[in-house]
């Protein structure tokens, strides 16, 4: 009986063994390693931005918000212009939110190598200093494109005002 419990342990601690080299060879090979690192890396970074992101939005700096934006969307469009409509819909001055988050949109490899990350930041029950509480606002952003370092940065902010009639969601945007 006793010598049952000894070969089950034996038998686990050989499993563990081989599950331990094959994980040391997966890091020390640095296969995923080095884009895994790059990839958290600038997640961090656009997390980090958005807490400054966030100021912005709440002192109305247009300028500042502006130049988050890719270079694409800065050449194409005015966007003093739809910043300034973007503030004149809110009902009052963003001062809060609830909760935030940063997801991944999307991401492509090409030999290993990162090529193209897509994040979208989300402030939740965002409160104005009138009273007034937007289910969402949204930012999607470009961390990285290795084809055109153009469309890196901010692309669109979202703001969720409510529901229409029907029930579908009306938004203001600045893209």
């Amino acid at each position: 009986m006793n010598d049952n419990r000894i070969t089950r342990t034996s038998f686990c601690c050989f499993i563990t063994t081989i599950a331990l080299i094959f994980i040391s060879i997966f890091i020390l090979s640095g296969c995923g390693v080095k884009k895994i690192m790059e990839e958290t890396r600038l997640s961090k970074e656009v997390e980090k931005e958005s807490t400054q992101v966030f100021d912005y939005l709440k002192n109305e700096d247009i300028e500042s918000l502006s130049e988050l934006f890719c270079q694409n969307k800065k050449d194409e469009s005015d966007l003093n212009e739809k910043w300034q409509v973007f503030f004149d819909e809110i009902d009052g001055k963003i001062i809060s939110y609830d909760k935030y988050s940063c997801e991944e949109n999307m991401r492509t490899f090409y030999k290993g190598e990162l090529t193209y990350l897509v994040l979208t930041v989300k402030y939740s029950n965002v409160k104005t200093n009138t009273g007034k509480i937007y289910e969402q606002l949204t930012y999607t952003t470009t961390a990285k494109d290795s084809n055109n370092s153009l469309k890196e940065g901010v692309s669109n902010f979202i703001l969720f005002l409510g529901k229409d009639d029907n029930g579908y969601p009306i938004a203001i945007t600045v893209d």
